[in-house]
């Protein structure tokens, strides 16, 4: 409770990675989509494999929706698998606000650098 009242801000917690309920929450925009969902599984079975805390949300509901619960859940990054994907891109969201537009190709290497400078 204590950590929750340190690191917050109007949409939710602002967990530090190190007690983060999840490092990461993997968002698809389309359920549907086959290439989406497929890149997610993906991602997601590599992630655990290297021993990182990963949520997907693969839910069909609006991605407003998916934003705020991931707010809620506060987990200190968030990939989005959107429409930039027929681009070769996936959105990088830190839950402080920023954002990048990360390779698919590089994903998840990118990922796992990111989530060890984070925990260094």
């Amino acid at each position: 409770m204590a950590a929750i009242e340190q690191y917050h801000d109007e949409r939710g917690p602002l967990w530090p990675i190190k007690i983060a309920p999840f490092e990461i929450i993997i968002i698809v925009a389309k359920s549907d989509d086959v290439q989406q969902m497929a890149l997610a599984q993906s991602l997601y079975t590599e992630l655990l494999a290297n021993q990182v805390d990963v949520l997907w949300d693969d839910r069909p509901d609006r991605m407003g929706v998916k934003f705020n619960d991931a707010d809620l859940i506060g987990a200190p990054l968030r990939i989005i698998i959107g429409n930039r994907l027929t681009d070769g891109f996936v959105e990088l969201n830190y839950r402080s606000g920023k954002k990048e537009d990360i390779p698919v190709d590089r994903l998840a290497q990118t990922i796992l650098k990111v989530v060890a400078e984070l925990k260094a």
